[in-house]
């Protein structure tokens, strides 16, 4: 959701939330790894991997059509799971 709100010039004040708690989960995953001896070549192409393609999006290598799309796929999967959620529990 950042860099669609980034790539849409939404205020950073609206959506500063949302960098700051995955900054703390990034850490909080790598301290987790490190903890479990888990840290290794495959989580490093992993990680590369993740933050290449966080940063097409980011600088608008990737067209924005395609990030609006997984914006509104994402909102839509978790009213899915919400409502379904509800129906079961």
């Amino acid at each position: 959701m950042t860099s669609y709100n980034y790539t849409n010039g939404y205020s950073l004040l609206s959506y500063l939330e949302y960098p700051i708690i995955l900054v703390q989960e990034y850490i909080l995953i790598f301290f987790v790894l490190k903890y479990l001896s888990r840290i290794n070549m495959w989580s490093f192409l992993y990680a590369m991997i993740y933050f290449a393609l966080s940063s097409c999006l980011l600088l608008g290598i990737v067209p924005k059509v395609i990030l609006t799309l997984l914006a509104v796929g994402s909102a839509e999967y978790c009213k899915f799971f919400h409502c379904f959620e509800t129906f079961f529990m």
